[in-house]
């Protein structure tokens, strides 16, 4: 706790290469309004004007106002934090087999008010791939990304569906970057993994190329909302990646994952910024439900983000701190 009664402030590093989403999956943290995780209520808010004014409400009106994608070519780093907080059940004593037969009410579920402050670190996505020799300790730069408090690694499949660029190539050195830095800190874990808490997000869910592939796979199952936008379960999103990553020759991006991180830090997820485009009024379309323009910068209709917040929160967790009522 700071001398303000509340949680440090917890670095998270968005990780991926250039047009991977990462710009826009920031941008998304800061239009998303609730999300259910876990039987518990979250939201997030504005973590206030430091270190950069106005960013949390400069990029939530280009996204929900402007309905434009940030621009992915940006030079230098931006740094947005947010106040995540959630309403969340306590576990309470299990009712025994007597009170359960005797089929008597059920006992209000007690809550718990939770609080954690993130803040998102986007560098350009050609820095991942120039990292090769400079030490970290060097450059606070790089020292900045390889001592975060949790990594987001933003996989593009459009990269590897229309073979535009690997993910491979902002992957590798930055690996690399990591492994160096643990093993100066004497940090690396048992099997030699790094030591970070990472979220595996597979981006652009929305496009027709990728939801497609998804749907060949077998993959996807109707949301729980009116509009019946489609989703990949987190216990499902796993296998999605591993598919993904083998039709398109790409099993040694998904592999250097799973073997340089412990499995209990890595969770999946499939996400999509700007969410599938529905119209007014009506319920998905399968025919009709890409969300970006033809020009890649226009959203062309509202947007609804899909499991943007849910990875951050995963990430926070460990860091949340009861907030008296």
């Amino acid at each position: 706790m700071n001398q303000d009664g509340l949680p440090s402030w917890r670095r998270i590093v968005l990780w991926g290469g250039p047009h991977a989403g990462k710009s826009t999956l920031a941008a998304a943290a800061c239009v998303t309004q609730f999300v259910e995780v876990d039987g518990g209520t979250w939201q997030a808010l504005p973590g206030g004007t430091d270190p950069e004014p106005g960013i949390y409400a400069e990029l939530g009106k280009l996204l929900q106002e402007d309905r434009l994608l940030p621009d992915p070519d940006l030079d230098g780093e931006t740094r947005v934090r947010l106040n995540l907080r959630g309403t969340v059940p306590v576990p309470g004593p299990r009712r025994t087999w007597w009170q359960r037969r005797l089929r008597g009410p059920v006992p209000p579920v007690a809550t718990r008010d939770l609080i954690a402050r993130i803040e998102l670190l986007d560098r350009p996505g050609d820095d991942y791939r120039h990292f090769v020799d400079v030490r970290p300790e060097d450059d606070q730069r790089l020292s900045a990304l390889a001592d975060a408090d949790g990594l987001v690694y933003v996989f593009d499949p459009v990269a590897e569906i229309r073979r535009e660029r690997s993910n491979r190539s902002y992957q590798t050195r930055f690996l690399r970057l990591l492994r160096r830095w643990a093993q100066e800190e004497n940090m690396l874990r048992a099997r030699n993994y790094l030591p970070h808490r990472i979220a595996v997000c597979v981006t652009k869910y929305d496009e027709t190329e990728v939801y497609n592939q998804g749907c060949v796979g077998g993959f996807g199952t109707q949301g729980p909302d009116d509009t019946r936008t489609p989703r990949v379960s987190d216990v499902d999103a796993v296998d999605y990646l591993r598919w993904i990553c083998r039709q398109h020759g790409a099993d040694d991006v998904f592999a250097a994952i799973r073997n340089s991180f412990d499995p209990e830090r890595v969770r999946y997820f499939v996400t999509s910024a700007t969410g599938f485009y529905v119209r007014p009024g009506e319920s998905f379309d399968a025919n009709d439900h890409a969300n970006v323009e033809a020009d890649g910068k226009s959203i062309r209709g509202l947007v609804r983000p899909v499991n943007v917040l849910e990875p951050l929160i995963w990430l926070a967790m460990p860091y949340a701190e009861t907030v008296e009522r």
